[in-house]
């Protein structure tokens, strides 16, 4: 669960992310753009950015903080086709399947066992309308094993006269298949330090023919997975980072 702090600063933190891109390959390979439904939607980025193209945007999260700062940027906005959830996707009370669902930024990687996972695809299948189409990131294991991820990685990022220092030290257990990702964060004006906070992320390193396996075991057909976001080539065992593609089969 992302706390009210990491929540305040989530966009700061991740501003280099080219979450344009990432939304013109959603639109891209949806076909019908009645509905979208945005699982783990964090600040709502996506969600801001796709309600241009669909009708409505259902933006569903776990974390409270999150949600909320995303129902302040709609407001800020003025986007009125976008709704909001905070809680699990099988709590979703459905009316009508959506057309396209998406899930990222690796939620899927959140979950960190297979009876949870296999929950997890069987409740997006259950969502999902006939033919739609389900795209989600992840990380990808089997790169993980062949070179582990950085044990410490620095970053700095700077907003007018702010900077935003980082310090992840990151403990991986390839035997279970997990990296433990502990984020120092430093927040400084001009040079002086005035604000701090820790965030830890536990991720589950699962491997691609494990997600395509208990995707089409849920009723979905992976169409395609590709390096991240680049659907220009196909997925090898060394992309580290992974976009799958999937429809609901009939």
């Amino acid at each position: 669960m992302y706390s009210e702090k990491l929540s305040t600063y989530y966009d700061n933190l991740y501003s280099q992310k080219d979450y344009k891109s990432e939304c013109d390959l959603i639109i891209k390979y949806s076909k019908t753009k009645d509905s979208l439904l945005d699982i783990g939607c964090g600040t709502m980025t996506h969600s801001i950015i796709l309600s241009d193209f669909f009708k409505d945007v259902l933006s569903t999260d776990l974390s409270a903080p999150m949600i909320n700062v995303g129902i302040k940027k709609i407001t800020e906005k003025g986007i009125n086709n976008v709704t909001t959830f905070n809680g699990p996707i099988s709590d979703i009370k459905l009316n009508t399947p959506f057309n396209t669902i998406i899930s990222m930024f690796n939620v899927v990687n959140h979950i960190n066992t297979v009876n949870n996972l296999i929950s997890y695809f069987k409740t997006v299948s259950n969502l999902l309308s006939k033919d739609g189409v389900f795209i989600f990131d992840c990380w990808n294991g089997t790169a993980c094993r062949i070179d582990p991820p950085k044990e410490i990685m620095e970053k700095s990022i700077s907003h007018d006269f702010h900077t935003i220092l980082t310090k992840t030290k990151t403990e991986t257990n390839l035997f279970e298949s997990w990296s433990l990702m502990n984020t120092d964060v430093n927040l400084y004006f001009e040079s002086e330090l005035v604000d701090n906070f820790s965030f830890s992320l536990l991720q589950k390193l699962w491997t691609p023919d494990v997600l395509k396996d208990i995707c089409e075991m849920c009723g979905l057909s992976v169409v395609k997975i590709i390096p991240y976001f680049d659907d220009s080539l196909l997925a090898n065992e060394k992309d580290y980072r992974l976009t799958f593609i999937c429809e609901k089969l009939n």
